[in-house]
């Protein structure tokens, strides 16, 4: 099921496999909470609206969410690494930490990386170095969130 044009959705209770939300008209669109989604069947999620209000993007964890898609700029680099790490073998557009987008400007094509929330957007071409540090970080990150949570789950 795709909803691509909402503006509120209070509650989220989908009994399917594939369920994207979100506006692609006007990026204004809010729900209360992803945790419906705990208690769901679905496992490829897709959300493009502007606000999940409890912010908490972590109770995926608890789903069966296998594939998720969404904006990445939404998330500092830190929370965007500790969600990947919280899904075992998530796959989805949200695992890569950065996206790539071309414009003209003055008759030339600039394509640039854009980042997640707080991190400049990259110049391609140009500040490749800068993004090979950047990835780097990430990965760091994901491994270091993931022994964080393989000890959580041993001590239990």
């Amino acid at each position: 099921m795709i909803l691509p044009d909402c503006t509120r959705l209070r509650r989220l209770r989908p009994r399917l496999d594939y369920f994207s939300i979100g506006n692609n008209v006007w990026s204004n669109m809010e729900i209360d909470s992803l945790d419906p989604l705990t208690r769901s069947s679905v496992t490829h999620f897709g959300w493009w609206g502007e606000k999940i209000r409890d912010s908490d993007y972590l109770c995926l964890a608890d789903s069966h969410i296998r594939e998720l898609d969404m904006s990445i700029e939404r998330f500092k680099l830190d929370e965007l690494a500790r969600l990947v790490a919280s899904i075992p073998d998530l796959t989805g557009k949200i695992t890569q930490p950065y996206r790539e987008f071309t414009i003209m400007e003055e008759g030339e094509k600039t394509t640039y990386y854009l980042l997640c929330k707080g991190k400049r957007r990259l110049v391609k071409g140009k500040d490749d170095d800068k993004l090979k540090k950047y990835l780097e970080d990430y990965d760091r990150l994901v491994e270091e969130y993931k022994k964080e949570r393989l000890i959580f789950f041993e001590k239990d």
